[in-house]
């Protein structure tokens, strides 16, 4: 059973809050992780190989509330939701809902410097298959305040 968002999560000694957002391993069609909210003290990434059960409305955790505290807060810029990337096959193995389901961001994507050039190259074949388009129109309108005056 896959995790639900807005799930308590317990650790063996106490609450610590509740699953905000899932992620899924894009190969195995898994929960990889959970982004648990920490009442007030940010987020954290709880691996699955952390949660000992999972029900409709708890998630209880094998590590205590110490152990949960010092995991590395959560990184949302290396990650990406399923609208922002298509993954073939991987709504068919989503049970969460409703809410936010994260991938990691592609290595590839993560160059900024190749996604602004491809971007820049797309705006520009727009302006050159766009200019001829719009050329005719705009010299048609412009055109007239142009024209030398015929009183003939």
């Amino acid at each position: 059973m896959q995790p639900q968002l807005k799930s308590k999560v317990r650790c063996t000694d106490r609450e610590v809050g509740e699953v905000t957002k899932v992620i899924m391993d894009p190969l195995s069609f898994e929960v990889s992780h959970l982004v648990v909210s920490m009442n007030g003290t940010g987020e954290r990434q709880v691996s699955m190989g952390a949660v000992q059960t999972v029900t409709d409305d708890l998630v209880q955790l094998r590590s205590t509330s110490s152990e949960v505290m010092a995991l590395p807060p959560f990184k949302r810029d290396d990650y990406v939701t399923l609208h922002e990337v298509e993954i073939p096959g991987l709504e068919k193995h989503v049970h969460v809902a409703p809410g936010e389901v994260l991938v990691p961001f592609p290595e590839l994507e993560r160059n900024v410097k190749r996604r602004t050039f491809f971007a820049n190259l797309t705006y520009v074949m727009g302006l050159f298959i766009g200019l001829p388009l719009v050329f005719p129109v705009l010299k048609f309108i412009m055109k007239p305040m142009y024209a030398p005056f015929d009183n003939g």
